[in-house]
Order: structure tokens, then C-alpha cells, then sequence
């Protein structure tokens, strides 16, 4: 009913009035109807394009909220489950994950990275700026980086890398790997050797804190949720713009065209605005979750996708040398953060992922059916290799009574075929075995399948990962 409504009112914006005749050169439209019509476009555009932007303030403020100051860092200390609401996160992995107002702190910020840890730094659009630790210039060994705003101006002290940022709000990561004594020793790494203070307080740090992500951080009891929904989108938007004002070159026409449709000073017509907030929302689902770049899926006929398809960490198409902003928005619906060791990492080191939404048959995967992935052996890591399943809607992980939401070559009861393969299920329901999840009735779903430290099987597409086959239910 609400997009036969929707359709109606933009066919009516469209009438061509005539109600009285105009002189030559006039028009001889309703001026009024043209411009409800106008905002309309207008307004559906930018809240499509600034999606990224509006994820990445939802991540920000979520971390605020839970408990991150300039001094006080959040990190999962027993790594993220579904009982935290948190895009595509992964469960084999520690985060450490800190939001920064640098002009609130000086300008400067000083971030002291551990040795054997992967990270890095985005700006709003998670525009990359920064890597740390293996993929980074200090390659593994750990430093000390200084993180600066645009407006900042003053001298590098020596020793440190300059990691400039194109905006005043960031959040950097920093993820930690599972040693011999599991998370532990990766929470104990992060907590020792990261600090981060205001450069203006270099000759006396305060002391940087941990809180843990882990656990409940609202004083309901509940968990961290960073999830943003279409009616959120307004909101973070304004957020956006009063963090890192009006200037960004790249959005320059949404401004302005927020601006005229009376976005900014509130004057917008409230039924404009909930119409161009659905249609913008519709296009992102589409442009996410049924992608129409061919480069997109990794292998011929195959449903599984590349949710990130730009060559580099500034989100640069393949085909030609600019941004490519459905990309941005593909990446930013489903997931947070990118750089380097994402977009183009080096054999052996960094992270790739693909995704599945439908199956071989080219339906959406659907909690209420069953279906199989026969994972080939062989599978090209250096590291590990690990499949999350997510719910469509939040894109976070699965919520089913098993508690379970996926596999990883660290678990050493997951069930191997004679040929060296794994058998993955999903169905509501599922065996209690490691090799089965279960999902829920008519609850949209999907997994990543992620290689850290890809091998040459990888980059030669000598090895395939086959599409998700649905199958009767047991």
C-alpha cells in the first residue's frame, strides 16, 4: 500500500496543470506541483548518495553511546556474537574500535599501534585514509601515527607517521588475532600496546581505558547496536554535516539541493520527506542485495559476490578513473570500514570477501527453506579462513536458539569430507553439528565467506567456491 501511494504521488506531481493560461516564455505548469516534485528528485538523490555517510555517523554515535571518550576505548574482549547489533562483523577476530573528534582534541591525535595487529582509519563514506600494523607502512612491527584534521597545521614530531585525514570525525580499528591462548592473549596485546592521546598532551599522556564491547554497555542491560534503519537516515545526515560542514567537494549538488528543499532549516514538507527517505532506501536494497555490475561476482556463474568491487581503498571503479559511489553505497549497507588490506591485499596477507544472497537458482535465501554449500578443499589461506551467516535485515549476525552463525578453520570439530571439503547446512532445523545453522522462518539471510591471507588459488580463481544449492529439508 505504501509504494501504490508513493507511485500515485509522484504520477500526480507530474500532471501537467494548465489551469491558466501563461504568457509566452512562462510556465505553464502548477509552479508549486514542479517544485514538490523538484524536492522530491532532490531529496531522493541525496539521501541515496549519502547513505555512506550516514552509516558511518551511526557507527560513530553508537560507540559514543556505549562509552567511548578521548581516552576510553571500546573493544570486544570475548569477540562479537549476535547479541551485539554490528554490520557483517566477524567472530574470529578481537576489535578495538575508537570514534575521534580531531578538532575537538587539538587537531592532532596521537595513536600508538602494537606489533602483529591489521588496521585502519575512514572518515565519514568510510573513506579510507589510513593503515596500520602488516598492511600498513610500519609493516607488522607497530608505531606510533598522527592522526590530523584538515584544518590542522603544525609540525610532525619525529619518529611519527603523518596520517592526514580528509574530515573531522574518524573512527579507526584495530583487529587482533587468536594466539595460542585464544582471544585472550589478543585482548591482552591491544590492551597493553594501544594508546592515543591529543598531541597537545604529548610531554604528559593521560592514560588511555578499555571498556568491553563484550558485554552489556547500557544501563538497561543491553548491548551495543550500531544498526541504522531508513527513518535514521535524516538524522545522521545532520550529524554529518555539523561534524564536518558544508564543503566536501564531492557533494557539493546533495547540499545544495538539501538546502533548497528545506532540509537544513526544517521546512521541508514532512510528506516529501518520508516519500524520498523510501525510494532512497529501496534503491540501496536493490543496489546491495541484487547487484548489476558483472564485476561484482568472482566466478562465472556464480552468486557469490564481491561486496566491495572498486580497485582501491577510495572506492575507484574498475573502468574508469573516479569514484564509484554505488559501490560506496553497495559496501556501506552491508559492512563498516575499508582500506588497503581489504580492497587489494597482498598474497598472503590482508582479507577478502564474497558474499551470497541467492541461491543456484537465483532466489534470495529464505529461512524457511534448507540448503548446502560444499566448501572445496584447498581453500586458499595463509591465516584462516571463516563463513558468517547474517540476517537481511540488520546485517548482523544470526540470531537462532543454537547460538551459532558460522564456521572457521580454527574449529577443530568441524566436520571434513574424505576429499579433504566441508559440508555447510542451513535450515530452521538445522542438526546440533558444527557443520549446520540455523536460521528462521522466513527471516532473509546471508553469508560471507572470508580468506585472511589469500593464496594464489585465490588470485588465479584456480579455486571456487560453488553456489549455495537449496535442498529438501530433513
Amino acid at each position: 500500500m505504501k509504494k501504490t501511494l508513493l507511485a500515485a504521488a509522484i504520477a500526480a506531481l507530474s500532471v501537467n496543470v494548465m489551469a491558466a493560461e501563461a504568457p509566452a516564455g512562462y510556465p505553464t505548469q502548477d509552479t508549486n506541483a514542479v517544485y514538490a516534485q523538484m524536492d522530491l528528485e532532490n531529496l531522493t538523490r541525496a539521501f541515496t548518495d549519502l547513505q555512506p555517510e550516514a552509516a558511518f555517523m551511526s557507527l560513530y554515535h553508537s560507540y559514543l553511546d556505549s562509552g567511548s571518550t578521548e581516552q576510553n576505548i571500546g573493544i570486544m574482549e570475548t569477540s562479537v556474537d549476535p547479541r551485539q547489533i554490528v554490520l557483517t562483523a566477524n567472530s574470529e577476530t578481537i576489535y578495538a574500535v575508537h570514534p575521534v573528534n580531531l578538532d575537538a582534541q587539538g587537531g592532532a591525535v596521537v595513536l600508538e599501534v602494537p606489533a602483529g595487529v591489521m588496521g585502519m582509519a575512514n572518515g565519514p563514506g568510510w573513506t579510507s585514509f589510513a593503515d596500520f600494523g602488516l598492511t600498513g607502512p610500519d609493516q607488522g612491527v607497530g608505531a606510533t601515527y598522527l592522526l590530523t584534521s584538515p584544518s590542522w597545521e603544525g609540525e610532525v614530531p619525529e619518529g611519527m607517521i603523518h596520517s592526514p585525514s580528509p574530515s573531522n570525525t574518524i573512527v579507526w580499528l584495530i583487529r587482533g588475532f587468536q594466539k595460542e591462548d585464544g582471544m585472550a592473549g589478543a585482548v591482552k596485546d591491544l590492551q597493553q600496546g594501544i594508546r592515543t592521546y591529543s598531541l597537545n598532551d604529548i610531554d604528559n599522556p593521560p592514560e588511555t581505558t578499555f571498556y568491553n564491547t563484550s558485554a552489556p554497555v547500557y544501563d538497561d542491560g543491553g548491548f551495543q547496536d550500531m544498526l541504522f534503519q531508513d527513518s535514521d537516515i535524516p538524522k545522521l545526515i545532520k550529524s554529518y554535516y555539523e561534524l564536518n560542514g558544508y564543503n566536501e567537494e564531492k557533494h557539493h549538488y546533495n547540499t545544495a539541493h538539501l538546502y533548497h528543499a528545506g532540509f537544513f532549516d526544517g521546512t521541508v514538507d514532512p510528506k516529501l520527506l518520508e516519500q524520498a527517505i523510501d525510494t532512497a532506501w529501496q534503491r540501496v536494497l536493490t543496489m546491495s542485495f541484487n547487484n548489476r555490475e558483472a564485476t561484482a561476482y568472482r566466478w562465472q556463474d556464480s552468486n557469490w559476490a564481491l561486496p566491495n568491487t572498486t580497485i582501491d581503498e577510495n572506492w575507484t571503479h574498475a573502468s574508469f578513473d573516479m569514484i564509484d559511489p554505488v559501490a560506496q553505497m553497495v559496501w556501506s549497507h552491508q559492512a563498516t570500514f575499508t582500506s588497503a588490506a581489504m580492497t587489494r591485499p597482498p598474497k598472503g596477507a590482508g582479507a577478502i570477501y564474497v558474499a551470497a544472497y541467492k541461491d543456484s537458482d537465483g532466489n534470495y535465501l529464505n529461512g524457511s527453506n534448507c540448503y548446502e554449500l560444499n566448501v572445496p578443499a584447498n581453500v586458499p589461506y595463509s591465516n584462516f579462513w571463516s563463513l558468517v551467516t547474517y540476517n537481511a535485515t540488520e546485517r548482523s549476525m544470526i540470531q537462532n536458539e543454537q547460538f551459532q552463525w558460522g564456521v572457521n578453520s580454527y574449529m577443530e570439530d568441524l566436520v571434513q569430507n574424505q576429499d579433504g571439503s566441508y559440508t555447510l547446512h542451513w535450515g530452521m532445523n538445522a542438526g546440533t553439528d558444527t557443520n549446520s545453522i540455523q536460521t528462521n522462518d522466513n527471516e532473509g539471510f546471508f553469508p560471507y565467506f572470508r580468506i585472511y591471507g589469500p593464496t594464489d588459488a585465490w588470485y588465479d580463481k584456480s579455486w571456487v567456491l560453488p553456489n549455495i544449492e537449496k535442498v529438501a529439508c530433513q
